[in-house]
């Protein structure tokens, strides 16, 4: 009696689907025919699909006919997209940084690292520093590249870029507990603290084109200065 049933639900979870069938297959058809007349399928496809759609005997026979069809969710439940999935967010500092591990082209747990235009290979790079100063020297970087990204994540310590002075600079970057400033580079301690927070201007001198440097990432503890140099640095 067991395997009885079990033989019977199966048979019924396999019964196609034909209700509402004559009103779906009408509003196939004229999909199909807008699409012929708007130049979306060639005659032989049309032919083929509208012979499919004809002598479709189930609704799923009938959703062939029109399966790659943008609008077909609109009149088969099977073809709505789902909703999307809302992935869940962490704003935790701790979980970033243990995500950045991840695709890092530098690391170092503690110590100073210093980086020139020599040590970037590529335009994206991801550097992760535990405890320590962090610095960029890109004053030569235009010879390779024109636009760079710097991902950027470190507990405690500051980070310093030395950049043209023509360079449009995109700041993404979360930092908890210090500072983000911009300064013309060069100047001794006196001058800087009257400088106040430069803002770059391109330059017609420059013997390099504009670059754009984008820095983002997460500081824990730590100031990030850029400081912009003309050509007599």
């Amino acid at each position: 009696m067991e395997n009885n049933y079990k033989d019977n639900r199966k048979k019924e979870e396999k019964r196609p689907v034909v209700f509402g069938l004559p009103k779906l297959k009408d509003k196939v058809l004229a999909m199909l025919g807008n699409a012929f007349v708007e130049n979306d399928l060639e005659i032989t496809e049309y032919e083929k699909r509208l012979k499919i759609a004809n002598e479709a005997k189930s609704i799923e026979e009938l959703e062939n006919a029109v399966y790659d069809f943008p609008q077909a969710h609109e009149i088969f439940p099977s073809k709505r997209p789902a909703a999307p999935q809302q992935p869940y967010v962490s704003n935790s500092p701790a979980k970033t940084f243990r995500d950045a591990f991840d695709e890092a082209d530098y690391f170092t747990l503690i110590g100073d690292r210093n980086f020139t235009q020599l040590d970037i290979t590529r335009p994206n790079m991801k550097v992760i520093i535990g405890i320590g100063d962090t610095m960029f020297d890109l004053r030569e970087i235009a010879k390779k590249f024109t636009h760079i990204r710097i991902e950027s994540y470190s507990l405690i310590g500051n980070l310093k870029i030395k950049v043209p002075e023509n360079t449009q600079v995109k700041r993404n970057l979360v930092c908890l507990i210090g500072d983000i400033k911009q300064r013309k580079g060069g100047k001794n301690f006196i001058q800087q603290m009257f400088a106040g927070n430069h803002q770059p201007s391109p330059s017609p001198l420059s013997h390099q084109p504009p670059i754009t440097l984008e820095i983002v990432g997460f500081k824990a503890i730590g100031d990030v200065v850029i400081e912009f140099y003309g050509e007599d640095y």
